[in-house]
């Protein structure tokens, strides 16, 4: 008998239904225009056989399972169509899904996306991706499949009816149940619970079941029993320590709290505020932070990594639209939005000021058009033609401005799997998440595959922006536990209010943009590194960093910046750390062999039932694990410390980067042969960068700090191309200047007569064009020298600006006038004693540093 022929797919709203219909989905219907696999009975060894039927109004079950391995041979799933019998191929584990869950004697209804989705088709699977939520959550139930039965599956479930009951689980942690415990690790470890999708699908469903072979139980029941495993995880981890089975292995279960099951667990349970039958109301999560905390799940094609999480996010709105159809849609909400903000500003601005709150009403009045609040309701108004009371208007007054406050902004995200390349998909996703968060954090958590980890189709060199998995600080072992490879985040969680850092200040990354693959962002150069020392392997200090460190007497406290970096000045739960955290460090060292490095695991199995000493060694462990100690070239005689990434080396630079909370340390690339300049202006005019304080800066003898050193390095006939320029930009900014201001003629005049006194000074006068001094002296003609006055002053003229020129921290938002730009990569994020909460703004001034602008690569 000659093999059925393969499925092919007819477009989703134009196929005949159960019903023998033809023709579009009824719109106004409100149900889902998607596929449906009517699933015939029979035993389960009987060939596995249905049809594919437009959905109507009936319900219909969901399926959520690994696809398991695509190159293994299965049979195939038989459709019957109009008389016909055609084939979709399955792969194993979805196969033996469909034998355990067909019903014996009657039809079942399926959603299955392998076979629902037109595989094969990118157009179909970018219109039901955006769906994939709705799915989920319109089904009557999930069926959840984790795969074939063993042995210890069995056990597994069984164990799980007695951990549930809370009252007996201190008798459980014992070595009598190991076993049990060992089973219901490896039911944890399943495929099932590694795959990103899962996450909105058990998410979105009103109930789930979990088939395991013939076993089955209630998700509740089994997100509880991991949750109370994760809680005991520590005690649990003991009883494998004295076990001969296990091999002596305290390890033996990993982290268990980092991993996918248990994470899984914890996400779910913030996702959406749900109502008291289940149902999904609100997401609560962005895009950003649910990308980041789910950084353990994976998927197949590497544009489900974001894609997989969009129905979930709180910021987002996913469609499968032309970007252009879907934003002109929303742009025609947003003014009619806006029309209605406006009204109900001009509104309660005159409620406001009736009640005597004359600045909030200017306030609300000023508000920004272009981001109103969605407004449904009409103002509450007094019956009959009265003017409303005075308590109405101010009901209505703080409902507009509660409105205005509450509003989540959504984004539409085009859902492309046709035309965009991974790299764009990437792309699209950190541009959202700057402009949302107002964040460059991003830049510095883990959360793309590594590039030896793409599909050879994908596989590309991806910018050091895009931060790979490969610097996440847990990872999976070959048996499928997770166990620590790098530290914790310094910016921590996205969703984390406050940061536990504020190295900027809070500024916003001012002036971002993409170009060729570059991202371009803004800050200065604090410092260089100078030295660095060994990584603490494992978490292990090396004997080196104590002298490194300045801490040569040991039986004396530890210097305060030595055991502060140690624990990033932070205890565990994100504060400043408790004053003991010192003296804990020195009778840390002070148990280690002599001239040994301080091995932080045995110390903490050591002791075991001091808290104090367990939670330090804890937190130094999640924080110096790989990182090397490094000091800076400093100024002076004032060096920095701190921690860097194990990529580091001597010469990276220490930046503060406008918009990150944390410093990053960057590396010039191979091409950063010139320091070049760059006028963007709508206005066509150039208007001087603004800084906190303006100056002009002038030596006569050379300044050696390293930052300014390495931009000296770069300095080359550049600034001869450009002089012309910087002579017509010097005009208009006091003809600008002239108008706005007639107090500053006597000023520029003023600056007329430094330049021609200037042009007299000896040639071996040193003038810092950018405010960052020369490493060797320069020899320059008077008439070179005036030149670069000229464009030095334009930089950093004395004369004032309208105010109303520059935005928020002085920054210009007409314009970004001329800056230094510097080609480089993103090695990571890095702890710098002493500049961690916007002091390097003071070294800044201090040491005279101007800002740039860095191209990352």
């Amino acid at each position: 008998m000659a093999e059925p022929a393969k499925y092919v797919y007819k477009p989703l709203l134009q196929r005949k239904s159960s019903d023998g219909t033809q023709g579009p989905t009824d719109a106004s219907k409100n149900y889902l225009p998607i596929r449906i696999l009517n699933l015939f009975a029979g035993e389960l060894d009987d060939s596995l056989k249905g049809e594919l039927v437009n959905r109507q109004d009936e319900s219909y079950e969901a399926l959520s399972y690994h696809w398991g391995d695509v190159s293994e041979p299965a049979p195939p799933l038989l459709i019957h169509e109009e008389g016909h019998v055609y084939q979709i191929r399955l792969t194993r584990n979805l196969e033996s899904a469909l034998r355990h869950l067909r019903h014996r004697s009657r039809p079942r209804r399926l959603w299955v996306d392998a076979i629902c989705i037109n595989q094969e088709d990118n157009r179909d699977k970018g219109f039901q991706i955006p769906f994939m939520g709705r799915i989920y959550a319109e089904a009557s139930d999930v069926s959840v499949w984790l795969g074939d039965s063993h042995d210890d599956s069995e056990l597994a479930f069984k164990f799980i009816e007695s951990v549930l009951k809370l009252s007996d689980l201190d008798q459980l942690i014992d070595e009598r149940f190991i076993d049990s415990w060992a089973a219901l690790s490896s039911l944890m470890k399943r495929d099932w619970f590694s795959r990103r999708w899962i996450v909105q699908e058990i998410a979105f469903a009103k109930s789930a079941t979990v088939r395991c072979g013939q076993s089955c139980i209630e998700w509740p029941e089994l997100a509880d029993a991991m949750a109370i495993f994760a809680s005991r995880a520590e005690e649990i981890s003991k009883l494998f320590r004295g076990a001969r089975k296990y091999k002596y292995r305290s390890d033996f279960l990993g982290d268990v709290e980092a991993h996918g099951a248990n994470r899984l667990v914890e996400i779910t349970s913030r996702l959406f505020r749900k109502s008291d039958d289940g149902r999904a109301l609100e997401p609560l999560l962005s895009l950003e932070a649910l990308v980041s905390t789910l950084s353990a799940f994976q998927a197949t094609k590497p544009h489900d990594i974001i894609y997989a999480v969009l129905s979930l996010a709180s910021d987002i709105i996913a469609t499968a639209e032309p970007a252009s159809v879907s934003q002109k849609r929303h742009d025609s909400v947003t003014r009619r939005e806006n029309r209605e903000a406006k009204a109900w500003s001009r509104d309660a601005a005159k409620s406001l000021e009736g009640l005597g709150m004359r600045e909030t009403a200017e306030a609300v009045e000023v508000a920004p058009s272009g981001e109103p609040e969605a407004l449904h309701e009409p103002p509450e108004s007094s019956t009959g033609t009265q003017s409303p009371s005075k308590e109405i208007q101010k009901r209505n007054a703080e409902r507009f401005v509660g409105l205005l406050r509450g509003r989540v902004r959504h984004k539409i995200f085009h859902v492309d799997y046709e035309k965009k390349t991974f790299y764009e998909v990437c792309e699209d996703f950190i541009a959202f998440s700057i402009k949302s968060s107002q964040s460059l954090d991003m830049l510095c958590r883990p959360w793309a595959p590594d590039v030896e980890d793409l599909p050879d189709g994908d596989r590309d060199d991806l910018p050091s922006w895009i931060c790979p998995l490969s610097k996440s600080p847990f990872r999976p072992r070959p048996d499928g536990n997770y166990d620590r490879v790098n530290a914790d985040l310094l910016v921590g969680d996205p969703e984390s209010r406050p940061k536990l850092y504020n190295s900027a200040r809070g500024t916003a990354p001012e002036f971002h943009r993409f170009v060729d693959r570059r991202l371009y962002v803004h800050g200065f150069v604090l410092d260089t590194v100078s030295d660095l020392k060994s990584p603490a392997i494992e978490g292990n200090i090396p004997h080196e960093w104590l002298a490194f460190g300045g801490w040569s007497k040991l039986k004396e406290q530890p210097p305060e910046s030595f055991w502060r970096t140690l624990v990033a000045d932070r205890d565990e739960k994100g504060h400043n750390p408790p004053s003991y955290y010192g003296r804990a460090c020195r009778q840390s060292f002070s148990q280690r062999t002599p001239g040994g490095s301080l091995n932080t695991t045995n110390l903490i199995n050591n002791h075991e039932r001091n808290k104090i000493m367990t939670d330090y060694l804890k937190r130094v462990q999640s924080v110096v694990w790989m990182k090397k100690l490094m000091k800076s070239a400093g100024h002076d005689g004032e060096k920095l410390i701190g921690l860097v990434p194990n990529e580091a080396e001597k010469g990276d630079l220490i930046c503060i980067v406008r918009g990150c909370s944390v410093p990053l340390l960057l590396r010039k690339t191979a091409d950063a042969g010139s320091e070049h300049f760059r006028s963007e202006s709508k206005l066509k005019q150039v208007i001087p960068l603004p800084r906190q304080k303006f100056g002009l800066s002038l030596r006569s003898k050379t300044f050696q700090h390293p930052s300014s050193s390495i931009v000296a390095s770069m300095r080359d006939d550049k600034i001869a191309e450009n002089e012309e320029t910087v002579r017509k930009s010097t005009e208009d900014v006091a003809d600008a200047l002239t108008q706005t201001n007639q107090s500053n003629q006597s000023k520029l005049r003023r600056h007329g007569t430094e330049m021609a006194a200037f042009s007299k000074m000896n040639n071996d006068t040193q003038v810092d064009l950018e405010r960052r001094p020369q490493s060797a002296p320069l020899t320059r003609t008077p008439e070179r020298t005036l030149a670069e006055f000229q464009r030095n002053s334009s930089l950093r003229s004395k004369i004032p600006v309208p105010r109303k020129t520059f935005g928020e921290n002085g920054v210009s938002k007409a314009v970004m006038a001329f800056r230094l730009s510097i080609p480089c990569r993103l090695i990571g994020e890095c702890y710098i004693h002493g500049i961690m909460d916007g002091e390097a703004f003071r070294l800044r001034d201090k040491w005279d540093i101007d800002e740039a602008e860095f191209e990352l690569h």
